[in-house]
């Protein structure tokens, strides 16, 4: 009888504890931790397109950087020379003189030494220090080149076959027949162990092992005439032009599937480059006349200005600061800066008040100077990719900085992506960075504590209620007794 009266006369008070339990977990509002953090991205400086001037008859056909950015080299017809370009100044400060007219030009891992072929049949090595020149027969009229890692070996691309050239004496190693008809692009694999070279006369990708130098693979289906090879920064993927189908394909390099064609790059696609931090696809659009900028995130073009007539080629620095194109049929070179976008912010997100972000552009590791034109935006994605918000455009003061805001109303407890979005004036967007995640932001309408405030509130109801319940039972009880005494 005592357990009975016992676990009867507790439960009001399991109740009542149980409730205020629930009040304590319940989540109050409060100002979270601020939110900090950075990303990355590029812009394209529409300003900086006016064409560099090259030796007088020109034809330029193709250009490289050297490893520190400061220098590039341009391979230019006609005058039988290299140009060799200030980076800094946009201007021709010499050239080299080669015994016949140049077509490609590649550069050595460690920068001592170009290399370059010519359309009779020669291959030059040139000292990039001296600029003394040392010429070889070359085993064919190679219209592309590439070397392995060490520079030890120089691959060249004719109409049916892969040279293997020995970059020390200029022998040439091998003659791999690679099945196909037009020989027009060649590329090395980021960490060596594959080479793909491409054919305009049968459209086709032959894919080599360059320790054994023999054809592993033939990829069919990646569109017509690929001229220009290009592989991602891990190396995963390698992106094809298809100059005729006006299309950039994609190439899954584990098992050499083609995942993706028709990506839109102009009229005409010649030649294709990645940036060193593997966020975009430059391409050189000879009949368009314009560099096609895709974000390699989702492959969509986000800029495409103006260049020079004919592009050959289009070439990279490797901080990826400077774009180079070489326009064949204008005989100039179109030069763009390339500023490094990077972002900060950090912000107190608290119900009933939106989160502000400060920005700054740098160019590299410099505040970028006179900054005019354009208007960023800033937008909140959630964990499906799917914008939930978007904050009003901003155009970044001369300095480069500017303070976007974030609508955070009604937002919920979640993870968030911060995507920040430039237009130039004419509104093309020219850049776009992302990356930064913010872990909990506190929804702007209030705390998510109200269930569990409800389910309080009935179990103190309960309780009470119990209590009360047990009281009149109690004194129910108690009148009994009287009456009986």
């Amino acid at each position: 009888m005592t357990r009975t009266v016992l676990r009867r006369t507790s439960l009001p008070l399991v109740a009542i504890v149980a409730a205020l339990v629930l009040l304590g977990s319940a989540p109050v509002t409060a100002a979270p931790a601020p939110l900090t953090g950075s990303g990355t991205g590029s812009i394209i400086a529409e300003a900086a397109t006016s064409p560099i001037a090259v030796a007088a008859t020109g034809r330029p056909s193709d250009a490289v950087f050297s490893l520190d950015g400061s220098t590039a080299y341009v391979a230019i017809g006609v005058v039988n020379a290299i140009s060799i370009i200030d980076v800094a100044t946009n201007t021709e400060t010499g050239t080299i003189p080669l015994p016949a007219e140049p077509n490609a030009l590649v550069l050595s891992p460690d920068g001592l030494w170009l290399y370059a072929s010519d359309f009779a049949v020669g291959l030059q090595k040139i000292s990039t220090a001296t600029q003394a020149v040392t010429s070889w027969a070359a085993p064919g009229l190679l219209v592309d080149l590439a070397l392995n890692l060490d520079g030890s070996r120089l691959y060249g691309v004719d109409g049916t076959s892969v040279q293997v050239v020995d970059t020390t004496t200029g022998a040439n190693i091998a003659s791999i027949p690679a099945g196909f008809t037009g020989g027009a692009s060649i590329a090395m694999s980021p960490d060596g162990a594959r080479l793909y070279a491409g054919s305009i006369g049968d459209n086709k990708i032959v894919v080599l092992d360059p320790a054994t130098n023999s054809v592993v693979n033939t990829i069919t289906g990646a569109g017509a005439y690929p001229t220009g090879l290009a592989f991602s920064a891990d190396g995963s993927k390698l992106y094809a032009t298809a100059q005729l189908d006006d299309s950039i394909s994609i190439i899954d390099t584990a098992t050499d599937a083609v995942l993706t064609t028709g990506i839109p790059a102009g009229v005409t696609p010649t030649r294709i480059t990645v940036s060193p931090n593997g966020l975009y696809g430059y391409v050189s659009a000879s009949s368009s006349n314009k560099l096609f900028v895709l974000d390699l995130s989702n492959n969509a073009t986000i800029a495409s200005p103006p260049i020079g007539a004919g592009s050959n080629a289009v070439a990279v620095s490797p901080d990826g600061t400077r774009i180079f194109v070489a326009n064949y049929s204008s005989n100039d070179v179109t030069a763009f800066d390339v500023a490094q976008l990077a972002f900060s912010g950090q912000a107190d997100v608290t119900p009933g008040s939106d989160a502000t972000f400060a920005l700054s552009l740098t160019n590299g590791n410099s505040p970028i100077a006179n900054y005019t034109g354009g208007t960023a935006v800033i937008e909140l994605l959630d964990s499906s990719n799917t914008v939930v918000s978007t904050g009003a455009g901003v155009s970044p003061a001369v300095d480069g900085t500017a303070a976007l805001v974030i609508p955070t109303a009604g937002l919920p407890l979640g993870s968030y992506t911060v995507r920040i979005t430039f237009t130039d004036p004419a509104g093309v967007i020219v850049a776009r960075a992302a990356g930064f995640s913010i872990a909990a932001l506190l929804a702007a309408t209030g705390s998510d504590s109200g269930p569990l405030l409800a389910v309080a509130l009935v179990l103190v109801v309960l309780g009470v209620a119990m209590a009360m319940t047990r009281v009149r039972a109690s004194g129910r009880r108690t009148s009994r007794s009287n009456r009986r005494g």
